[in-house]
């Protein structure tokens, strides 16, 4: 995306250009999904698409977003960024926890959260959640498709594994992800830090994926020894980063959690 300046309303704007490879100029599929559901849901927490135009100059068409200041990944990546504190930690993932109840309550999984998809206002500490050019409407669970969803650090076990179906969970470990790397400011997080699943840890392992002796053992690593949290926080990620799809918090029980009780109640408003 990049910044310009709407001419009429002399607002700051993000402006996403598409343009069509084909012949036909046909309107790629997952363009018209996401327009469709940004027309259809309205939430303080997801990024508002402001207009949809065609370009004079090239084949395709230009989506018109609101304007922040950043995205979550430029903010963490900045060499000369200072840390973020753990109450801007907690207001941002309280956020995103919002968008995310937002948008499961309204039966629609994300499929992609990830940094570069997480808008930024620095000053008033408002961040938006942005692309759902993945997202999928539930009609209960739904298949994989090849070019799928979020770079593989952010992916649910269920996905690397490539099950067959999946639901609303793969959206809350790629948040308990994207909350490991705000505490440490660098992208580090990635799916083998939690070790090989097990009937332990993923209870009906074995009958999904077969084939899973197959893969090498490796433990999980111990998360206290490298992130900066305290046992709230702690008990809140290892919920989000559960093995098993079905053991893992929801986003609208995750938002009552004792993790976020030093937020202010006027930013606590879903």
């Amino acid at each position: 995306m990049c910044r310009a300046v709407d001419t009429v309303t002399k607002e700051s704007v993000l402006l996403r250009e598409v343009r069509f490879l084909d012949e036909q100029n046909a309107v790629p599929a997952n363009l018209v999904r996401e327009i469709s559901l940004l027309k259809e849901i309205k939430s303080r927490y997801i990024l508002r698409l402001l207009n949809v135009v065609t370009s004079d100059r090239w084949n395709g068409l230009c989506l018109v977003y609101e304007s922040l200041n950043y995205n979550l990944r430029a903010l963490l990546s900045n060499p000369r960024g200072r840390a973020l504190s753990l109450d801007i930690i907690k207001i941002y993932l309280h956020q995103i926890l919002c968008a995310v109840a937002f948008l499961h309550s309204h039966k629609i999984v994300h499929r992609d959260l990830k940094p570069e998809n997480l808008f930024v206002d620095l000053h008033k500490h408002i961040l938006k959640v942005g692309d759902l050019g993945l997202g999928r409407a539930l009609g209960g669970s739904f298949e994989i498709t090849p070019n799928d969803p979020t770079g593989s650090r952010y992916m649910a076990p269920e996905l690397l594994f490539n099950t067959k179906e999946y639901s609303c969970e793969v959206d809350i470990w790629s948040v308990g992800c994207i909350f490991a790397e705000m505490t440490k400011m660098y992208l580090f997080f990635n799916a083998s830090i939690m070790g090989l699943p097990n009937e332990e840890t993923w209870p009906g392992v074995n009958e999904v994926h077969p084939f899973l002796h197959c893969y090498t053992k490796t433990e999980p690593q111990d998360l206290r020894s490298l992130l900066p949290l305290g046992p709230d926080g702690f008990d809140l990620i290892l919920r989000m980063l559960c093995m098993y799809p079905k053991g893992r918090i929801r986003a609208i029980d995750a938002l009552e959690h004792p993790f976020f009780d030093s937020i202010p109640l006027s930013q606590r408003q879903q």
